[in-house]
């Protein structure tokens, strides 16, 4: 049995297929080019508030650095003095905490 994928049935090949246009625009009064429908005065959008903030905190993350430099320097200068030491109980229980 051959299955003619390119007769444009069933199992067509989508991606080899024409565009197919789906232009919205009506042709203008005067016989000229077509005019698109602008928005009427009327629409809007609002934002809930769960969203505003949802807004404003994306704007903070963004703006915020991702590393804390100054943390850094301090773990490096610990390591350096042989001061730092890690409590793997603590380390594991924020981990889980996560979870």
């Amino acid at each position: 049995m051959v299955i003619d994928t390119n007769a444009g049935g069933v199992g067509r090949n989508r991606l080899n297929a024409p565009p197919q246009e789906t232009s919205t625009a009506k042709p203008s009064s005067n016989g000229g080019s077509p005019s698109v429908p602008s928005a009427s005065p009327s629409d809007s959008v609002s934002l809930s508030g769960a969203a505003k903030a949802m807004s404003r905190l994306e704007s903070k993350i963004q703006a915020s650095p991702d590393v804390d430099i100054s943390k850094v320097e301090q773990a490096k200068l610990a390591i350096s003095q042989g001061q730092y030491h890690a409590d793997p109980a603590a380390i594991a229980d924020k981990m889980l905490k996560d979870f």
